[in-house]
């Protein structure tokens, strides 16, 4: 036999306990699975707000985006109508 056969024959018998090991005792892989997909959602979600926060802080120094503004402001104005608002809500009020 070889050296690269031996070598072959060695690297298939650890990959024999690893497969025996990890059908045994599956405990430990979950866990590293589990662990391994929290920190990747914790991850994304501050990669996200991080992005955001720049792209908010970007917006903001170069003076708004005129469309979004006005709608948002409209969207305000729709949320905090007022008078108009709570002539809405009486109207439906009355009507159900």
């Amino acid at each position: 036999m070889t050296d690269t056969e031996k070598e072959g024959m060695r690297n298939l018998d650890r990959l024999v306990r690893a497969v025996d090991k990890a059908y045994h005792h599956p405990g430990p892989l979950v866990w590293r699975g589990f662990l391994i997909g929290l920190a990747s959602g914790v991850g994304g979600t501050i990669g996200v707000a991080i992005v955001v926060g720049l792209l908010t802080l970007l917006v903001g120094q170069l003076g708004g985006i005129p469309i979004i503004g006005e709608a948002l402001r409209d969207l305000l104005r729709t949320i905090n109508g007022g008078a108009e608002s709570s002539m809405l809500i009486e109207l439906i009020r009355s009507v159900g």
